[in-house]
């Protein structure tokens, strides 16, 4: 089956339906709808692809192609930010945007694109309100807001998506959450990136996200084998370096902060403090139900939690599993995030430690071929190309060279990095998770590898 890259040119908001008029290059008519496809300006020679899930980021990864140019640099036929699509026999490897492009000594030149969800480390969630005769209100907010939100004043998704163009435009899952502060204020400790907040929300229901194409998933894991494949080596190395028994999260406690969310039920007296509007605000008059608002009976005061506010949680695996594994801590920095409560601390830190407790590495994927023997869960025909992580893989028989440490046969795919050639050369890279090449304190914290320090050493240059 035929592979394909197609790039489109990015417009407004790096949408395909509007935006500037673009270029012409010879006869290609680089105007935005308008597809360029590889052989209209060279020749084929190589494609990589890279897929990732897990805490803190999933979905496309990175890709690169090879082609050997007709004439011309061809890298000037596109700029960052364009359309890429990768297929196989018309279905879709990889869908990301056009990062560079990078000559090579024989006149072969490769060219990088990434995926999607590198957009939500790119963007700050901010709340912003537009004042009539006054400075607008900016500030960093835990509220996502609603996802298609389209008026005044936007939280941190619309305004990275509505205004500020953010391509990501679409969601899938339940998204309850998004309009709930997640601590007292809806206004954050710290400036925080989108996907550091929807990785926070999300790990305390034990779920995690990938942006396929343009579009965000959000759910727990997958339960049910998409694939079946029988290592013929049987053993695999392991390295026990990266791994939890205790996981703590440190935290800002709304139990023992003095400052509360406004109520107008409650009677306060002067001094008093609440939170109310994404700030907090200091009594000058005792009052009842009357609106926190710069004048006679309220002040705006700054944000400032004192030491004793802070508290910290543990969540411990099995004594079963500590005798197994020995003991070892990590502790989670969430103060960021604003006051919450013990119990919801409590429940953080415990769906941080499932995602790691036991977490024995392994030192190596699994590589596989046309004819490696991959098939479907069910024993059918698989395309190699077609594998990509968060699927379920089960091994049958599959061991480690320190023993049976494997608590089932089946893992969640965490990477894959699939190669063609166009001399009949392909092949997939699997990658369990949590054989990711990652720190723990990364994983935990849900920051993403930089797309500029991945894949194969070469500083962003595809997968």
């Amino acid at each position: 089956m035929g592979v394909q890259v197609t790039v489109w040119p990015r417009g407004h908001r790096r949408v395909r339906a509007a935006g500037p008029l673009g270029v012409l290059w010879d006869d290609i008519d680089r105007r935005v709808g308008n597809p360029l496809f590889v052989e209209q300006y060279g020749e084929l020679a190589a494609v990589t692809a890279s897929t990732r899930y897990e805490p803190g980021f999933g979905g496309h990864d990175l890709c690169s192609w090879t082609v050997r140019p007709h004439g011309g640099y061809v890298g000037g036929l596109m700029r960052p930010g364009d359309h890429v699509r990768i297929t196989k026999g018309g279905g879709i490897v990889f869908e990301g945007e056009f990062s560079e492009a990078e000559p090579g000594d024989d006149g072969a030149v490769t060219l990088h694109a990434k995926g999607y969800a590198y957009n939500l480390y790119d963007y700050d969630s901010i709340f912003w309100d537009a004042v009539s005769g006054s400075d607008d209100i900016y500030y960093p907010t835990t509220v996502l807001g609603l996802v298609y939100d389209t008026v005044e004043p936007f939280d941190g998704w619309g305004y990275a998506t509505y205004v500020l163009g953010m391509p990501i435009n679409n969601v899938v899952g339940t998204i309850s959450t998004w309009t709930d502060a997640f601590g007292e204020s809806d206004m954050a400790e710290a400036p925080i990136k989108l996907g550091e907040l929807i990785t926070a929300k999300h790990q305390e229901l034990g779920e995690r996200w990938a942006v396929w194409g343009r579009t965000l998933v959000i759910g727990p894991d997958a339960t049910d084998p998409f694939w079946s494949y029988a290592a013929p080596e049987g053993v695999v190395g392991v390295a026990d370096s990266e791994y939890a028994t205790h996981v703590f999260v440190w935290y800002v406690s709304s139990d023992l902060s003095l400052v509360k969310p406004w109520l107008g039920a409650v009677a306060y007296a002067v001094g008093d403090r609440v939170s109310y509007g994404g700030t907090w605000w200091e009594a000058l008059l005792a009052n009842t139900g009357v609106t926190p608002v710069e004048g006679s009976t309220w002040k705006e005061v700054p944000v400032a939690y004192r030491k004793t506010d802070f508290s910290m949680v543990q969540a411990q695996d099995t004594p079963e599993r500590i005798a197994r594994f020995d003991t070892k801590t990590y502790v989670v920095d969430q103060r960021g995030l604003g006051a919450m409560s013990s119990v919801r601390a409590q429940a953080l830190a415990q769906t941080l430690l499932d995602q790691v407790k036991g977490r024995f590495i392994l030192t190596g994927g699994l590589t596989v071929g046309p004819d490696s023997g991959l098939t479907s869960a069910a024993g059918g025909m698989a395309d190699i190309a077609f594998v990509r992580a968060g699927q379920v893989l089960r091994l049958p028989g599959l061991r480690t060279d320190q023993g049976n440490l494997m608590d089932s046969d089946t893992a969640v795919i965490g990477k894959t990095e699939w190669s063609w050639a166009a001399d009949g050369q392909e092949s997939t890279q699997i990658t369990p998770m949590g054989a990711v090449p990652r720190n723990l304190g990364d994983i935990l914290r849900g920051n993403p590898l930089d797309g500029n320090s991945m894949a194969g050493g070469k500083g962003g240059k595809g997968a």
